[in-house]
């Protein structure tokens, strides 16, 4: 996330008066969201799309830890109609990536979109990772989060930053003033 602010916003999230906290799972944002309300404190947690099917991430928890739905919570992928972070990015995106960082031997095969297509159902992440880890098995990603971070890690311009991100990060940004 710090990269993709930082290059659709122009500013690292410090300078925009962000502070950023990996949670590391749906319960510890909500636990830490509650927290941060409790204290009058601005927070907008940030997950995926399907942490609404999520026992510690429903409408009612929530609600419960002291959160407005429509103004501080945001569902990565939902208003594109994805369920997580990674669909937000085209095929095109995913097959560059690939390429720069888990070719495929043998090396004058390269990835094309479709190959990134074709995993567009269910849970795609999961889905594109398993397909990593089978055809480009020595250079393969350690996980979603490093496949991730090594495609975020490839796009240069504020455009390439995917929409629905760049609009949560003007909101967020908007928030911290």
């Amino acid at each position: 996330m710090p990269l993709l602010f930082r290059l659709s916003q122009g500013l690292p999230l410090q300078a925009a008066g962000i502070a950023l906290r990996a949670c590391d799972h749906n319960q510890g944002a909500l636990h830490l969201a509650g927290y941060l309300v409790k204290h009058r404190r601005t927070v907008m947690p940030m997950a995926d799309a399907d942490s609404r099917t999520n026992r510690h991430f429903k409408t009612e928890k929530l609600i419960k830890a002291g959160l407005d739905l429509t103004k501080q919570v945001s569902h990565v992928g939902e208003s594109d109609g994805y369920n997580e972070l990674e669909k937000l990015f085209s095929d095109l995106q995913w097959a560059a990536a690939a390429n720069a960082h888990w070719p495929r031997p043998p090396q004058d095969q390269l990835w094309s979109a479709d190959d990134f297509t074709e995993h567009r159902g269910g849970k795609f992440s999961e889905r594109i990772l398993y397909m990593i880890k089978q055809r480009a098995a020595e250079s393969s990603p350690n996980g979603k989060a490093d496949m991730l971070y090594a495609l975020v890690s490839m796009l240069t311009t504020p455009e390439e930053v995917p929409q629905q991100l760049r609009n949560i990060f003007t909101e967020v940004q908007a928030l911290a003033c």
